[in-house]
C-alpha cells in the first residue's frame, strides 16, 4: 500500500501583518496533511506564543525557530529537512487551502509517484494560485499563476533562492505544470480578471488551488481600499474567504 502522508511546511516571521490568521492557514493544511511543520524567523509581534499555543493544540503542528537573518530559502531549507512523511507541501504565510479541494492531492500523489519511477530526477508538481486584494477575487496578472508546491520529500532536495534544486548540483528539480498553455497565454493579452479566473476554474477542476491572501496593506493605496476595511499591519479582520475553522484538538 502506497503512503499518501504528506507534511506541510512553511516558513513565517511576524505574522501579524499578514491578512490571514496562522491559525486559519495550518487548519486548511491539516485537511490534507499529516503534520505541519513552521519555521519561525525570530518573530517579536506575538507570532511565537501564538504558535506554541497551537502545538498545544493539536500535536500535528511543529515548530522551529532561526534568526531573524537567516534567509527565507534558508528557513525553508530547514523546515524542509525536519519534515517527516515521503511527500512534502509547501505552503506559505499567505496560502490557504480550501477544505473541498484537499481529496484532489491524492491524485496529485499518484502523477508525482509515477513520474518518481519512469523519470530522471526529483518531480514536483505546480498549483494554480488565485489571488485576493481587498477583498474582492482577482487574478493578479502580475505574478505567477502557479507555484511549486508538491514534491517527493528526499534528502538531496533543498532551497535555494531560485526555488527547489537538488542539493549537489544545484539544479532545479522538474516541475509538472497543471496550468494549462491557454490559460497562461490569457494572463498576458489583457483579459479581464473574471474571464481568466473563469478559465482557470474550468481547466484546474478536481486540481487543488491555493488562495493567496495578501495585506490589504501591500497591494492596495489608502484611497482605493474597500469600504470598512483598514490598512494597518494588525489588520485581522478575516474578510476573505475560505472561511475560518478551528484546529480539531488531538487527544
Amino acid at each position: 500500500m502506497k503512503d499518501r502522508r504528506i507534511s506541510a511546511y512553511l516558513t513565517t516571521s511576524n505574522h501579524g501583518r499578514e491578512a490571514v490568521g496562522l491559525d486559519e492557514i495550518l487548519a486548511s493544511y491539516l485537511t490534507f496533511s499529516s503534520e505541519v511543520v513552521v519555521c519561525d524567523r525570530d518573530s517579536h509581534d506575538g507570532t511565537w506564543e501564538e504558535l506554541r499555543h497551537m502545538t498545544q493544540q493539536d500535536s500535528r503542528v511543529r515548530l522551529l525557530r532561526c534568526t531573524s537573518l537567516t534567509l527565507p530559502h534558508d528557513a525553508l531549507s530547514l523546515a524542509r529537512e525536519a519534515c517527516r512523511c515521503p511527500w512534502t507541501f509547501e505552503g506559505s504565510p499567505t496560502l490557504v487551502v480550501d477544505d473541498s479541494d484537499s481529496p484532489g492531492f491524492d491524485a496529485l500523489l499518484d502523477l508525482l509517484d509515477d513520474e518518481w519511477r519512469t523519470r530522471d530526477g526529483w518531480p514536483c508538481i505546480a498549483l494554480p494560485v488565485l489571488r485576493f486584494r481587498g477583498g474582492v477575487e482577482h487574478v493578479r496578472r502580475d505574478r505567477p499563476l502557479s507555484r511549486p508546491s508538491l514534491s517527493c520529500n528526499d534528502p538531496e532536495i533543498t532551497h535555494d533562492i531560485q526555488g527547489l534544486t537538488d542539493r549537489h548540483t544545484g539544479t532545479p528539480i522538474p516541475c509538472i505544470e497543471t496550468v494549462p498553455a491557454d490559460v497562461e497565454a490569457l494572463r498576458h493579452d489583457g483579459s479581464h480578471a473574471t474571464e481568466l479566473g473563469d478559465a482557470l476554474d474550468r481547466a484546474t477542476h478536481g486540481i487543488p488551488v491555493l488562495w493567496c491572501h495578501e495585506s490589504i496593506r501591500d497591494v492596495l493605496p489608502p484611497n482605493r481600499l474597500p469600504s470598512g476595511l483598514v490598512p494597518t499591519p494588525l489588520r485581522r479582520t478575516r474578510v476573505l474567504r475560505p472561511q475560518p475553522r478551528p484546529i480539531s484538538v488531538v487527544h
